[in-house]
């Protein structure tokens, strides 16, 4: 899907991924990205919220880049196939 705004109001876009335009394509995943990104920003939000607190003499430390994750998950899909 695709949310835009039209008129004031917010309106949502479907279409099928084998049919779609490009262009539509592209906005989808650049909304989903930024969803994505407001979700670590949250985390990383609460987590330093935490650390601030110094309840521990140990930080919780958190790592953003998903390379391995992703490589990881990508080679158990392709393990269960």
């Amino acid at each position: 899907p695709v949310k835009k705004t039209i008129n004031g109001k917010q309106t949502t876009f479907w279409d099928d991924i084998n049919t779609a335009p490009h262009e539509h394509m592209l906005l989808t995943f650049q909304q989903r990205r930024r969803s994505i990104v407001a979700d670590c920003m949250h985390l990383k939000t609460d987590v330093d919220s935490y650390n601030d607190q110094e309840r521990t003499t140990v930080q919780i430390q958190l790592v953003f880049d998903f390379t391995h994750d992703l490589e990881e998950l990508d080679d158990f899909g392709d393990k269960a196939a």
